[in-house]
């Protein structure tokens, strides 16, 4: 009698233990489910996010002109940004301060490293950079060494989106109107690459 009680216990311990078991791995799965889906609704609420303030930032900037600012840099002395521009039909402008969102402006300039000699960009990008600390400004200029940085005063452009405290890219032409203004999102990366590329093949693909 003692030794089939002590099986029954045994046996119903057991049964315990797997139970506990399964239920425990049900949970994990379970669980882990809900991370990949909130993931999942995470990135599609930042994609629809970025293109709903891209589309309204273009309905609002597209077509208007940029600010004739003073561009300083290493290579050349101060000289007015139409003036940099009147022989140049279209320029991918990318601006960047340090009143700007530190990991945004890297995202931003570490793609443009990595892509601009692909898309034809190196020759064809002007980034605006805006730093009181020099070696803060040369840190952004090393993520993208290849591109003309060149340092402007913020209080001198007074275009829209400088308001939003993000880098932001937009294309300008030789009469300093802007086209295609896009605020980058790290967060959806994979959009400023389209971006980028499709600027690319409209203005500075030869072939």
């Amino acid at each position: 009698m003692n030794l089939y009680i002590k099986m029954i216990i045994s046996i119903s311990f057991l049964s315990l233990i797997i139970t506990n078991y399964l239920v425990v791995n049900k949970l994990r799965t379970y669980k882990k489910e809900l991370i990949e889906e909130k993931g999942k609704l995470y990135a599609t609420s930042e994609l629809e996010h970025t293109y709903w303030v891209n589309f309204l930032q273009g309905i609002h900037t597209d077509g208007t002109k940029f600010d004739n600012v003073k561009l300083a840099s290493k290579e050349q002395p101060p000289i007015a940004l139409e003036e940099y521009m009147k022989d140049i039909p279209y320029v991918l402008l990318v601006r960047i301060s340090d009143m700007h969102c530190n990991d945004c402006v890297t995202s931003i300039m570490s793609k443009l490293n990595r892509l601009s000699s692909e898309l034809n960009l190196t020759a064809n990008t002007l980034v605006l950079a805006s730093y009181q600390n020099p070696v803060a400004l040369k840190s952004v200029r090393n993520l993208a060494p290849a591109l003309k940085t060149c340092s402007v005063n913020s209080t001198d452009i007074s275009f829209p989106l400088e308001e939003a405290n993000f880098p932001y890219c937009l294309v300008l032409t030789k009469d300093m109107t802007v086209l295609h203004s896009f605020t980058p999102n790290k967060a959806v990366h994979h959009l400023t690459d389209s971006y980028l590329k499709n600027i690319s093949q409209r203005y500075f693909q030869t072939n």
